[in-house]
């Protein structure tokens, strides 16, 4: 009994089965990730797969276990971003007598260096980067000797060959063109100058700027009602159960 009320059990049998638990997550700006707010003192590692929080470097400690055992590395935020990609193979970074840092895993304990640095990973988060482009009215293109202009099917190929290439900062392809019969007028940027004063939204070609961004995976919550179903029971059973109570609650 809690609250006034009464928890009665009844047994059931050919219950439908319960709906696989479904489990969202959310992927934001990596300045508006919570671990990026929480931890404005400690070190942030950001380079996917991972965005990486880590504890302050302590001497004279160590972990009992390398997890690559022949990598080396010497600068430390190179040494972030390998025990990051590693995942939950490997908990720290760790800077001995010879000057490079290693990558440990397992058990902390005293080191045999009394110099030596460690540096313990606190929590991660999924790291990912995404293309979006930006639509702009009246910027001008700077055109690539790599990639002068080409005539392509649609503006979709032209988009897809400026994502494939780190140079290219954005594309035209003005479909009303001299040089080409159909499709359109290719124009890989290796800039995107914003307009001229007094040049507005819509006037001249119409750019498209590649934009790269940094957005961090949220912690997972979970959604009950995509598995919390109504169960249905005979009444019979439900009877049968109130009955073997003996309480008299079938009698009026």
């Amino acid at each position: 009994v809690a609250f006034g009320l009464r928890y009665i059990g009844i047994d059931a049998d050919g219950c439908p089965p319960p709906s696989p638990r479904v489990k969202y997550h959310r992927w934001v700006p990596l300045n508006e990730h919570p671990l990026v707010a929480a931890s404005a003192r400690s070190t942030i590692s950001a380079s996917p797969p991972a965005l990486c929080v880590w504890r302050r470097a302590v001497r004279g400690h160590d972990l009992t276990g390398s997890a690559a055992p022949l990598a080396t590395f010497a600068a430390r935020e190179v040494a972030l971003h390998a025990c990051a990609a590693l995942g939950n193979d490997c908990f720290a970074i760790r800077r001995g007598s010879h000057g490079l840092w290693t990558l440990r895993r397992g058990v902390l304990r005293w080191s045999d260096e009394p110099t030596s640095s460690l540096v313990r990973k606190e929590k991660c988060a999924r790291l990912r980067s995404r293309t979006v482009w930006n639509v702009t009215g009246g910027n001008s293109c700077a055109n690539s000797v790599r990639s002068a202009p080409h005539c392509e099917a649609s503006w979709e190929e032209c988009q897809r060959q400026c994502d494939s290439l780190p140079w290219c900062s954005g594309f035209a392809c003005p479909e009303e063109s001299a040089a080409c019969s159909s499709g359109c007028s290719c124009r890989l940027c290796v800039e995107v100058h914003r307009a001229r004063r007094g040049v507005r939204d819509g006037d001249g070609e119409v750019v498209l700027r590649k934009v790269v961004l940094q957005e961090a995976q949220t912690d997972e919550w979970l959604d009950w009602h995509s598995f919390n179903r109504d169960i249905r029971v005979k009444s019979e059973v439900v009877l049968r159960a109130l009955d073997e109570l003996g309480c008299g609650l079938l009698r009026s």
